[in-house]
């Protein structure tokens, strides 16, 4: 009796190697593909962006939003059904009102945030205040608001459905198979999102006036975990969407904002540790942020690692 060929051999390494005991493929993989769909994304939004509006207006950003979104999301929803067993609903979106008012809570947890980042580099001189009611070449703010915030939406969509969604999850389904207990799956799969997340924004986003590169990954990477914090208390992207939105809203077009149209119009004076952005003061607010969700978690006897996240590491092995 011969035994196994070359060619079955290799293709047997082949399939051990891209393949779990489930017959998906495995973690590593389903967990790049999101990332790989996001570039993709990104770079689909800016070309539309480019053809349809003029360049640098808040119009542009939110088509450029818009548009990366829609593939983003359109590609997941493709690497979802076959790579991952799930739908793109599975993520983490519900048709609810409490799903509603939770974006709304973490929408305002994070404009909270940045305006203790605020108050602080005023206390501490950090900055000072330019112009109130900055509109620039606008006709009105508030309309300049809107679109901003249906912009910082679009993005805050993709990007917890990518990293905390599509990332974390099927990182953790990974981690669950390696002789760690769940929580500490969740836990480290909250971990590498988190400095997946910080990581990458370093060459996809533009440093604020004065920030460092190291301040600005401490910051990300910070509130990639704070994100990371508010998916894994509800199991749902309702509250993550709602801090992203709300952080970076508030930080551009409201109180930090150093470019019109912004509700204050500011100069950044200090480039060290208190730097607004890149510094304490937003830490500072990121981590009452945390408070803040674990509060309101708490209040509604829903405080700890929410549970269908945890079985579905259980109950999809590797």
């Amino acid at each position: 009796m011969t035994g196994p060929s070359v060619v079955g051999l290799i293709r047997q390494a082949a399939t051990t190697l891209t393949f779990g005991k489930d017959e998906r493929p495995r973690a590593v993989y389903r967990a790049i593909a999101p990332l790989l769909v996001a570039i993709v994304g990104l770079i689909a939004g800016n070309a539309v962006a480019t053809l349809l509006t003029s360049e640098g207006s808040e119009a542009a950003q939110a088509v450029e939003s818009i548009a990366a979104a829609v593939v983003v999301l359109s590609g997941l929803a493709v690497t979802a059904h076959y790579f991952d067993g799930r739908s793109l609903v599975d993520y983490g979106f519900k048709q609810t009102r409490k799903w509603a008012v939770n974006a709304i809570v973490g929408g305002l947890a994070g404009v909270t945030a940045v305006s203790i980042a605020f108050g602080i580099g005023m206390a501490t001189g950090s900055f000072h205040v330019i112009e109130v009611v900055s509109v620039g070449d606008v006709p009105s703010l508030l309309p300049a608001l809107a679109v901003a915030m249906v912009s910082f939406v679009a993005v805050s969509v993709l990007e917890e459905t990518v990293f905390r969604g599509a990332v974390l999850t099927n990182v953790a389904e990974g981690l669950a198979t390696r002789s760690l207990g769940t929580p500490a799956a969740l836990g480290g799969a909250w971990l590498i999102s988190t400095v997946v997340f910080g990581v990458l924004h370093g060459p996809l986003a533009s440093l604020p006036s004065g920030a460092t590169q190291i301040g600005m990954f401490v910051v990300w990477t910070t509130a990639g975990g704070v994100f990371g914090v508010a998916y894994l208390l509800t199991g749902e992207l309702a509250l993550p969407i709602g801090l992203h939105t709300g952080v970076n809203w508030a930080a551009n077009y409201l109180f930090l904002g150093t470019a019109e149209p912004t509700l204050f119009r500011v100069e950044f004076q200090n480039r060290a540790l208190w730097h607004p952005i890149a510094g304490l003061p937003l830490l500072t607010g990121l981590v009452l942020a945390v408070c803040l969700i674990a509060g309101y978690t708490w209040q509604r006897n829903d405080l700890g690692l929410h549970e269908p996240i945890l079985q579905a590491s259980e109950k999809r092995p590797d």
